[in-house]
C-alpha cells in the first residue's frame, strides 16, 4: 500500500468507525440493553446464519453425489453452482469465530486460509494421485490435515487442474474425493449449526452471562465479543484479501492472493463478508446504544444496509480468473454478470485490462470501481474498527475487547538496590515496582486484569501477588518444601487457581503446583508434566488445556545454576487437562535436537503453539531454534535463512504472539535480535537489532519490547528508557485501572 493510501487510512479511520458502529455506549445503557442486543445476535444473526450454511452444505452434498453418479456438463454446473452458495452462507458467518467454531479446530476444517505455500493444494493433488480409497472414508478423512478437509479443497477438486474430467467421467476417483471432502464440509456445518441452536449451548452461555459464568461474567462482554468479531473481520477483508490481492493497481495486482480465485467467487465472497458483519449490526442493534446523534448525520439518522450488501452501493466487477461454468454475482438485485456500461463519471479501464467475452472491461478481481467513496477511502473505512472503542463494554480485562483500563505490561527489574517486580504502562513509563528478596522472572495476569503474580527465577521459592488497581501488593506464597519455583506460572479462567511450574528436585520430574487464590494461596495439589525442567506454561483458548514446555534439564538447588543432565536430556511439549492433570498429547524433540532446551511457548492461532528453545550443544552446531506444534502431530521446527539463526546464538529469551495470532515475535538477548515470523506461513518477516532484547509482549501497535539497559522498544522505537533499571526476561502483558487518587511510584 502507497505512502498516500496510508495517509487517506489514518485521515478517514474515525470517521468510518463511527459510520459503521456509532459512537460509544452511553456510560447509563447497561446490563438489560447488552443482554437484549445479545438475544437479538443469537436469534437473528448467528443461528439463521449457521442454518442457511448447513442447508446449503446439504445440497452441496447432493449434487456433488449427482455429479459422480452422472458425469455431465450439467451435473459439473449444478456442483459449482451449490458450492457458490455454501461459499456465499459461509462467507456471512466467517466473522464468527467463537464458540462452536473454536471447537476441534472446526473454523480450520472449513477454511484453511490463508495458504500461502500453497499447502492444501498439493495436498489435495497428492489424495488424487495415490487414490488412496481409504481417504474416502470420513475417519481416515478427518485424520488428515485440515487443509484437504474444507472448503479450498473441494474448491481445488471442482475448479482446479484436471477438473474439466468431472464433466466426461474420465476423473472418477477425483469426484469420489470431492464428495468425500463436501460430506465432511456438511458436518462440521451441522456441528457447528447444532451446538448454536442448542438451548444448553453456547448461546446458552452468552445468554447466561454473570459473576458465576465461567465464560463472561456480563452482557457487556458478550457484547464486547461480537464486536471485536466484526472488527477482525473487516480487518482480515482489508488487510489479507483485499491489499494482498489489489497492491497499487492492475499492474501490480496478484489475483490468486485472495481465497476462491478459482471458483470466479472473491467478489461474492467479500460482499458477503461485509454484508455479514452489517447484518449483526443492524439486526443486534449493536451500533444504537447511543442516542447522540452521529457527527456529520441529521437526526443521528445512519445508513443501515440490514445485511445486503447491494443497498450500500458496493459494486465489485466480476472475476477475470474463474473456472468456466460458475456464476457470475452481482450485488445489484436481479442482474448477473456485473455492470454492462461505466457509470456516469467513472474512470475508464486502464490501459491493458482484459477484455470479458462478451468484450466489456474487466478489472483486476475483488476491485471496487464505483463505491460511494473511493477504494482508497473504502480501504480506510475498513481499516477503521481498530479504532472502536469498547471500553464501555467490559470489565478490565475481557474478554475479546479492549479493557476498560489502560493497558500495561507487567516485567522484573534489577536497580542500584536490587531486585523488583515492575509495572508499566502502553508508553512503557513506569507505574509503580515492588521490591523483591531475589531475583524475579515470569509473570501471571488474572482474566479479569486485577492482579499478578511475579515468580521468583529458579531456584526462587517466593511469588507476590500485585493488586494492579491499587498498585500494591497484597500477598506472597511459597511452595512446600521439596519444590522451587521455574519462575513462570498462569491463572485458571475463573482467576481462583494459579499454578505454577516448579521441579520436585529430589524426585527429578517436573510438577504444576496449584494454589488457590481465593483462600490465601494455599496450595491444593499438584499436576504432574510427565518431564523434566518444565519452564514455561500457558493456558490456551480452549479454557481447559495447559500446555508446557518442559526445558529436559534436570537442577537441583544444591547446584543452583548447574545443569546435571546434559547427555540425557529429554525436551518435550505437553499438553494436559487442566481440572484434572490428564496427559492429553505429548510431542518429544528428535534426537537430532535432544539438546535443544524447550523453555518459552505461546499460543498463536487457537490450538497452535509456538515455541522458542535454547540449544546446550556446541556452539558450532546450526539449529532451528523456533517451531510449532499442534496436538496429534510432530514438533514442526521453522527453517529462516542461516544468518537469522545464527545470530540468535542458539538463545531464545522470550517468544510472544500478536493479539490477533498473525505474528510471532522470538527474543535473543545473546544476539540481540528480535525476530517477527508470520504466524501461518512460518515466514521470518523482520529481524530488527537490539541490545539485551529479552522481553516481549503483544501491544496495541505491534509488539512491546524490552531490554538490559532499561529501554522500552514499541516497533524500531524505544519510548521509554530508565537509566536506573536493567529489565529482566519478561514482559507480561497486562491490564491496569488508574487506583482512587494519585499513586506513589516507587523507584
Amino acid at each position: 500500500m502507497t505512502k498516500g493510501l496510508r495517509r487517506r487510512a489514518a485521515a478517514a479511520g474515525v470517521a468510518a468507525a463511527v459510520l459503521l458502529f456509532g459512537p460509544p455506549p452511553a456510560a447509563a445503557q447497561t446490563g438489560p440493553v447488552f443482554a437484549r442486543a445479545v438475544d437479538r445476535a443469537i436469534e437473528r444473526v448467528i443461528v439463521p446464519g449457521h442454518a442457511a450454511l448447513a442447508a446449503a452444505t446439504g445440497g452441496l452434498s447432493v449434487a456433488t453425489s449427482g455429479l459422480c453418479a452422472d458425469p455431465t456438463e450439467r451435473t459439473l454446473e449444478a456442483a459449482r453452482t451449490s458450492f457458490a452458495r455454501v461459499v456465499t452462507a459461509f462467507s456471512r458467518v466467517e466473522l464468527f469465530r467463537l464458540g462452536p467454531a473454536r471447537e476441534d479446530d472446526r473454523f480450520e476444517r472449513l477454511f484453511f486460509w490463508p495458504d500461502r505455500r500453497g499447502r492444501g493444494r498439493r495436498q489435495v493433488e497428492a489424495l488424487i494421485a495415490r487414490k488412496d480409497e481409504a481417504t474416502l472414508e470420513a475417519a481416515a478423512l478427518r485424520r488428515k490435515s485440515v487443509a484437504v478437509q474444507g472448503l479450498l479443497a473441494l474448491e481445488y477438486v471442482l475448479a482446479g487442474k484436471g477438473s474439466r474430467g468431472l464433466a466426461n467421467g474420465s476423473a472418477p476417483f477425483r469426484c469420489r474425493q470431492g464428495l468425500a471432502i463436501a460430506r465432511a464440509v456438511d458436518r462440521t456445518a451441522r456441528r457447528i449449526h447444532r451446538e448454536w441452536a442448542d438451548p444448553q449451548g453456547f448461546a446458552a452461555v452468552m445468554r447466561g452471562a454473570g459473576p458465576d459464568n465461567p465464560v463472561y461474567r456480563s452482557h457487556g462482554e458478550v457484547v464486547a465479543d461480537l464486536l471485536g468479531a466484526a472488527s477482525e473481520q473487516l480487518r482480515i477483508v482489508e488487510r489479507l484479501k483485499l491489499i494482498r490481492m489489489l497492491r497499487d493497481g492492475p499492474e501490480t495486482a496478484r489475483p490468486k492472493a485472495a481465497p476462491f480465485w478459482r471458483s470466479g467467487l472473491v467478489r461474492a465472497s467479500i460482499v458477503a463478508n461485509l454484508g455479514g458483519v452489517l447484518r449483526l449490526l443492524d439486526e443486534a442493534a449493536l451500533r444504537t446504544f447511543s442516542p447522540r446523534p452521529m457527527p456529520g448525520s441529521p437526526s443521528g439518522s445512519r445508513p443501515s444496509c440490514a445485511g445486503r450488501a447491494t443497498s450500500c452501493r458496493v459494486t465489485i466487477r466480476p472475476d477475470r480468473r474463474r473456472a468456466p461454468g460458475f456464476p457470475r454475482f452481482s450485488p445489484t438485485p436481479g442482474r448477473t454478470g456485473g455492470s454492462r456500461r461505466p457509470r456516469p463519471g467513472s474512470a475508464p479501464p486502464p490501459r491493458g485490462s482484459a477484455r470479458t467475452s462478451r468484450g466489456r472491461s474487466a478489472s483486476w478481481p475483488g476491485s471496487i470501481p464505483s463505491m460511494a467513496i473511493s477504494r482508497r477511502k473504502g480501504l480506510a473505512a475498513l481499516a477503521a474498527p481498530a479504532l472502536l472503542p469498547l471500553a464501555a463494554l467490559a470489565r478490565p480485562g475481557a474478554r475479546g475487547g479492549a479493557p476498560a483500563g489502560r493497558p500495561a505490561f507487567v516485567t522484573a527489574r534489577r536497580d542500584g538496590t536490587g531486585h523488583a517486580a515492575a509495572v508499566l504502562d502502553a508508553s512503557g513509563r513506569t507505574l509503580f515496582v515492588e521490591r523483591l528478596a531475589a531475583r524475579g522472572h515470569g509473570a501471571a495476569v488474572s482474566p479479569d486484569g486485577r492482579r499478578a503474580v511475579v515468580f521468583a527465577r529458579r531456584p526462587g521459592r517466593f511469588a507476590i501477588v500485585l493488586d494492579l488497581e491499587r498498585r500494591r501488593r497484597i500477598a506472597r506464597f511459597a511452595p512446600p518444601p521439596g519444590r522451587h519455583f521455574y519462575g513462570h506460572g498462569l491463572f485458571s479462567p475463573d482467576g481462583r487457581l494459579v499454578y505454577a511450574t516448579e521441579n520436585d528436585y529430589e524426585a527429578g520430574r517436573g510438577v504444576l503446583g496449584v494454589y488457590d487464590a481465593s483462600a490465601g494461596h494455599r496450595r491444593v495439589g499438584e499436576l504432574d508434566t510427565h518431564g523434566v525442567g518444565p519452564h514455561e506454561a500457558v493456558l490456551m483458548r480452549d479454557g481447559r488445556t495447559i500446555a508446557v514446555a518442559n526445558g529436559g534439564i534436570a537442577t537441583h538447588p544444591e547446584y543452583p545454576r548447574r545443569k546435571l543432565n546434559l547427555g540425557s536430556m529429554q525436551p518435550s511439549l505437553v499438553y494436559l487437562e487442566r481440572t484434572t492433570g490428564g496427559l492429553l498429547d505429548r510431542a518429544a524433540a528428535p534426537p537430532r535436537l535432544r539438546r535443544l532446551s524447550i523453555r518459552h511457548i505461546a499460543e498463536a492461532e487457537a490450538g497452535t503453539i509456538w515455541f522458542g528453545g535454547q540449544y546446550e550443544g556446541p556452539k558450532t552446531d546450526r539449529v532451528e531454534l523456533v517451531g510449532r506444534h499442534r496436538r496429534g502431530e510432530d514438533l514442526g521446527f521453522l527453517r529462516a535463512p542461516r544468518s537469522v539463526y545464527e545470530a540468535m546464538r542458539g538463545y531464545v529469551g522470550s517468544i510472544a504472539a500478536s493479539r490477533d495470532g498473525t505474528r510471532v515475535a522470538a527474543t535473543s538477548p545473546r544476539g540481540g535480535r528480535l525476530t517477527v515470523w508470520d504466524g501461518r506461513s512460518g515466514e521470518v518477516l523482520e529481524t530488527r537489532r537490539i541490545t539485551d532484547v529479552c522481553g516481549v509482549a503483544p501491544g496495541e501497535r505491534g509488539f512491546v519490547a524490552s531490554d538490559g539497559k532499561g529501554r522500552v522498544w514499541i516497533g524500531d522505537e524505544a519510548v521509554a528508557r530508565d537509566d536506573r533499571a536493567q529489565w529482566d526476561n519478561h514482559l507480561t502483558a497486562a491490564v491496569t485501572v488508574p487506583p482512587d487518587g494519585p499513586a506513589a511510584s516507587a523507584a
